[in-house]
């Protein structure tokens, strides 16, 4: 009986090994290319753009299988910071991962946005791995100045297409 119980608990020693990894960082860098609709009063006013763009993001797996994630995400996709709160559901294949992606946020001036997108993972081993994405945004920024003669005040919506490569780090 000593000897089954010992050999029990050596079997369950070998089974629990390392523990999975629960945390992961990306960092992508890509192309960003938008499309504003300025609205003051009565006129409007229509402005594209293209500048490089900059997301750092990490996300927590709640379930071992790591279909899920959810985490905090700093992007540079706009003249300022922006903070979000981002999910995604990911296929969680062996070395190749897709995934789709949404989240909510709001930038150091007040601007608010939403995000939606997809992507993949290629682990390259056992912790690091390569991620390209598309992320389009959503931006909206009210204003308003006043002056002694007038009242200005306008709405500004843009439109973001980030198309991005990076490395992802699993932790």
């Amino acid at each position: 009986m000593i000897i089954t119980l010992g050999s029990a608990v050596a079997g369950i020693a070998r089974t629990r090994g390392k523990p999975e990894s629960r945390w992961e960082s990306n960092l992508s860098i890509g192309y960003i290319r938008y499309t504003s609709i300025v609205s003051s009063g009565s006129a409007g006013q229509f402005q594209a753009n293209r500048h490089l763009g900059i997301i750092k993001s990490i996300s927590y797996y709640p379930l071992p299988s790591r279909l899920l994630s959810v985490g905090v995400s700093v992007d540079y996709i706009i003249e300022d910071l922006a903070f979000s709160l981002n999910g995604a559901l990911n296929l969680p294949l062996k070395r190749v991962i897709p995934f789709v992606s949404a989240g909510a946020g709001i930038a150091l001036s007040g601007t608010t946005l939403l995000s939606y997108g997809t992507g993949i993972k290629l682990r390259l081993g056992g912790t690091l791995g390569l991620i390209a994405e598309f992320r389009h945004f959503r931006t909206r920024k009210d204003y308003g100045e006043s002056s002694a003669t007038k009242l200005v005040s306008g709405l500004v919506v843009r439109h973001s297409d980030f198309i991005g490569l990076g490395i992802t780090y699993l932790y």
